[in-house]
This record gives structure tokens, C-alpha cells and sequence, in this order.
């Protein structure tokens, strides 16, 4: 049998930890859910009923929690040191909140008013298609810059930082 020698987490670090792992489980569910919702949906379509018109929000929960997930992992995975519990991005102030429900009460609207809208097909795929190639760009710059990546504004430049010009960046910098 294996023993495991149980190390505490330091208690300057526990909160935090522990933060984290709430936001994550709450997203995790939400996405879940979601893609659950979206799943069954998806299957009656396919065996001939009407699409639920739920499947637009729930796609965009499910982009949204998305996101967030990858701005927490990717901070983890690529630049440890720049981590803090707050780095899901949810505390984006409340411009961040407010244009999230205006969009929500746009589609809600439009459901209740002008339910055809949401039946483009063709409109709803090449949204996806643009949100993909968006977060994609995004954890890619991510990913490409590592250390030099932080979701804090700097004010002045840290001494170890290094303007990235590979990967993504190689296509966007300026040649000053």
C-alpha cells in the first residue's frame, strides 16, 4: 500500500485556493449543464422536433464559462507566477456585468417579440465559428507570450519582460 505524506497548504495561500476551486466548480456546472441542455435539445432535433429556442443561451453560457476557464488555466499553465484566484476574470467591474445583460435582455427580446429571428441556422453557425477563432486567437497570444502575459495593465516595464514577436505576434507587432 502507498502512503501519501499529506503537506498543508499555507494558510496565505488556502483562501485563494480555495476561491478558485468554488469558481471553478460553479462554472464547471454551469457549462455542464449547458452542454447538457444542449446535447438533448440537439438529439430530438435530429430525431425531427423543433430546435428549442433555449439553445442560443445556453450556447452562449457555455462560450462565456468557457472563457473563463481558459483565462484561469492558461494563467496557470503558462505564467504560474502571475496567478491570483481573481485571474477566472469575473470581477471585470460592472461594465464587464452590464454589457453581459443588456446582451441577455437583447436576446430575450428578441425571443419574446421576434422568436423567428433565432432560427437563422446559418447566422448561429457562423457566430460560433467566429467566437472559436476568437478565443482561439486569444489563449494562443496567451499561450505565446507566457511570462510576459499578465492580466494586470502594467504602468512601467518589469525588468524580465520581453516584447513577444513569435507565434501569434508575429503577424500583429509593429516594427517601430
Amino acid at each position: 500500500m502507498h502512503s501519501r505524506n499529506p503537506t498543508l497548504i499555507p494558510a496565505e495561500v488556502a483562501v485563494p485556493v480555495g476561491n478558485a476551486a468554488v469558481v471553478a466548480c460553479v462554472l464547471g456546472v454551469l457549462m455542464g449543464g449547458c452542454l447538457t441542455l444542449n446535447g438533448a435539445s440537439l438529439a430530438a432535433w435530429l430525431d425531427g422536433a423543433k430546435l428549442s429556442l433555449a439553445v442560443p443561451l445556453q450556447t452562449y453560457f457555455v462560450f462565456v464559462c468557457l472563457f473563463h476557464m481558459l483565462e484561469f488555466y492558461i494563467t496557470a499553465h503558462y505564467n504560474p507566477t502571475r496567478l491570483y484566484d481573481d485571474s477566472f476574470l469575473l470581477q471585470n467591474g460592472s461594465e464587464y456585468l452590464l454589457a453581459h445583460g443588456v446582451g441577455i435582455a437583447e436576446h430575450l427580446i428578441e425571443l419574446y417579440f421576434w422568436p423567428q429571428m433565432k432560427q437563422y441556422a446559418n447566422i448561429a453557425l457562423a457566430g460560433i465559428v467566429l467566437v472559436v477563432a476568437g478565443q482561439t486567437m486569444r489563449t494562443l497570444a496567451m499561450v505565446h507570450s507566457g511570462s510576459n502575459f499578465s492580466h494586470k495593465v502594467a504602468i512601467k516595464k518589469r525588468a524580465d519582460h520581453e516584447l513577444v514577436r513569435s507565434g501569434v505576434y508575429r503577424y500583429v507587432y509593429c516594427r517601430v
